[in-house]
């Protein structure tokens, strides 16, 4: 299941049309000082000024400048103010930056100069973070197996106050009883829209779910039967197999389109980050794809430029190319 926000300009406002077909490097590796790669890069997003790519094993993030050179590290490894264990994702609202610090089983909240501004605890390890607005924090997790009241499913999507007090929870997990396999399946983005969010599943859910600020869905949308998806079949409990639908490897926004990037099968019959995004609309229609001069594994659009981090978890810098 995708889960997203609308408001009546759109998916985000903005931007009207997408980037083209034609996508080149940006940026030449040999001017820029030095080639920067990450041990495991979770995340990536950028300001008007700076490039952002959070290292869960590392546990900091890397600054750098629009043109790749590195300009300073926020945060680092250990369990006190702006330290990190494991950190999952991180966003920007109102000059700060909030991370899902996973390992700490908390998020903090810096300035974009790494000054500690506060947190709060949560009760399961965060994946995925967006901010509504300073008292309405949105945090999301993998399927812990945690048995609901009654007949109801774990819920993933949880809001929380500036003090972390639980707001509401959204979108139940798919649970087929194989916790390997549930989380594969539950696996997921979280991403800013003007004046809302979309919860977006990896695998085994073509719909498009409209949230309104309680977490309620308000509307439906299937993503375009033209889209491109790759099934395989895992290893699962008892011996058995299990397919799975590979939607995307990762995605963002922009104006009212939705860049999704298609994975692609690996010698070992397995799903590995691709070279291509699709750009979808507001209704889910596929419009386009875009080549990319190499694969990544994460990405985040910026206008006519792509920030992204390649299959060698290395960063890259690209940019629509203009007849």
């Amino acid at each position: 299941m995708a889960v997203c926000l609308f408001t009546q300009a759109g998916l985000c406002g903005g931007q009207k049309s997408p980037l083209s077909g034609r996508v080149i490097e940006a940026v030449d590796e040999n001017s820029v000082p030095n080639t920067h790669y990450f041990a495991k890069p979770s995340a990536i997003g950028h300001d008007d000024e700076n490039i952002y790519v959070l290292d869960s094993i590392d546990s900091e993030i890397r600054v750098f400048s629009k043109r790749g050179s590195f300009r300073y590290t926020l945060g680092r490894k250990g369990q006190g103010p702006a330290e990190f264990d494991g950190p999952n994702d991180f966003c920007f609202f109102g000059g700060k930056i909030y991370i899902s610090d996973a390992g700490n089983g908390r998020i903090q909240v810096l300035d974009r100069a790494g000054k500690f501004l506060g947190g709060f605890k949560v009760p399961r390890f965060p994946k995925k973070i967006l901010v509504l607005d300073e008292d309405a924090v949105v945090v999301s997790h993998l399927p812990e197996g945690r048995a609901g009241d009654g007949d109801r499913r774990e819920k993933l999507v949880q809001c929380f106050s500036r003090n972390g007090r639980l707001l509401w929870e959204a979108v139940d997990s798919l649970t087929e009883g194989d916790p390997a396999f549930d989380i594969m399946q539950n696996r997921h983005v979280l991403k800013p829209f003007l004046g809302g969010f979309f919860f977006l599943r990896m695998c085994n859910d073509p719909w498009i779910r409209g949230l309104d600020l309680k977490g309620r869905v308000s509307r439906t949308i299937q993503v375009d039967n033209a889209y491109e998806r790759k099934t395989i079949s895992i290893p699962s409990r008892g011996g058995k197999k299990r397919k799975l639908s590979g939607l995307y490897w990762d995605c963002d926004t922009s104006g009212d389109f939705l860049y999704m990037l298609i994975p692609e099968f690996s010698e070992k019959v397995d799903l590995v980050a691709g070279k291509r995004i699709a750009i979808l609309s507001a209704e889910g229609k596929l419009v386009r794809e875009l080549d990319l001069p190499a694969r990544v594994s994460k990405f985040s659009i910026d206008g006519d430029f792509i920030y992204a981090v390649d299959s060698e978890f290395q960063l890259r810098i690209f940019k629509e190319a203009r007849e």
